[in-house]
């Protein structure tokens, strides 16, 4: 049987790896959508025939690529701050059962 304080850090640990895997998954969705997007925009830039037009889909391109930037900072960002969540609690309550 393990102590009380370090159960805690166990289940966190457990915790830990469905924050994991649920950014894993949000990962990968979001890269599958970059994906066709960018398919997409390859193919435009192949059937574009004027400069004008050509900016402007290099434009658009650069704007997918800020936002998909943005997007994985974003899912870093929350998996970091659900990460400290988790082992927070685990040290409150590893330090609680201390007292105990």
């Amino acid at each position: 049987m393990m102590s009380l304080p370090w159960k805690a850090f166990w289940d966190a640990g457990i915790a830990s790896q469905k924050v994991y895997t649920e950014a894993l998954n949000r990962e990968l969705e979001l890269l599958r959508a970059t994906q066709q997007r960018f398919g997409k925009s390859c193919q435009d830039i192949a059937a574009c025939r004027k400069p004008q037009d050509m900016m402007t889909i290099q434009s658009s391109l650069l704007s997918e690529m800020c936002e998909v930037a943005s997007a994985q900072a974003k899912v870093a960002s929350e998996t970091v701050e659900q990460l400290r969540g988790c082992y927070t609690a685990a040290a409150q309550e590893a330090v609680e059962a201390r007292k105990a």
